[in-house]
């Protein structure tokens, strides 16, 4: 996408199924990554591939303000993110970590932190308990996917993600407060950096 917009990143909270969260810089071009929640199958999709600049400027009003004229460079990229646990991942062995083992919600953002809070389990119980004695049987595995730290990360994680889908989605009197709260705290914290 080029732009002749001057600004690193944009958050974009609109009021359609749809958040710009992320807008890195490449050079004199940008590249934007657009969550959404519709269904693989919804005409709006083929719409934005084959028209992506009017889908964008229709989906995200007032986004020419922000990046000025615009310009869609590459063939627009529609990936799935479904979230999902493995299942049978209690083997003899084998460990899943982070993505691995439960996706996470790109949007949300706590893809880093389920790795991290994976990772700092094994290495500072799990491992050591483990090569101190023979074998490496399931039920040792098990211990790591049970653990009370890993469990309530993967529930927060996955509570901030349907969090998330429905502060996007829901139209009822507490989400549009709750929207409206979010975006004025955004605001907020905005007005500060500039200070």
């Amino acid at each position: 996408m080029a732009s002749g917009a001057s600004w690193a990143a944009l958050t974009s909270a609109p009021s359609v199924t749809a958040d710009l969260p992320t807008r890195p810089e490449i050079g004199e071009v940008m590249r934007a990554n657009l969550f959404v929640y519709r269904d693989m199958k919804d005409p709006w999709l083929g719409r934005l591939r084959e028209e992506p600049e009017k889908t964008l400027c229709d989906a995200l009003p007032g986004l020419e303000k922000y990046t000025g004229d615009f310009e869609v460079l590459d063939r627009v990229k529609i990936r799935p993110i479904d979230l999902y646990v493995s299942t049978a991942h209690k083997q003899p062995g084998v460990v899943l970590v982070g993505d691995a083992y439960s996706t996470s919600c790109p949007a949300a953002g706590t893809g880093v932190t389920k790795v991290l809070v994976d990772v700092e389990r094994l290495c500072n119980k799990y491992i050591p308990e483990w090569l101190a004695s023979e074998g490496m049987g399931a039920e040792k595995i098990a211990a790591f996917y049970d653990d009370p730290e890993k469990v309530a990360n993967e529930a927060q994680c996955l509570r901030q993600a349907f969090r998330l889908r429905d502060q996007t989605l829901q139209t009822g009197a507490f989400w549009r407060a709750r929207h409206w709260a979010v975006s004025l705290a955004h605001m907020g914290v905005s007005v500060v950096q500039r200070a």
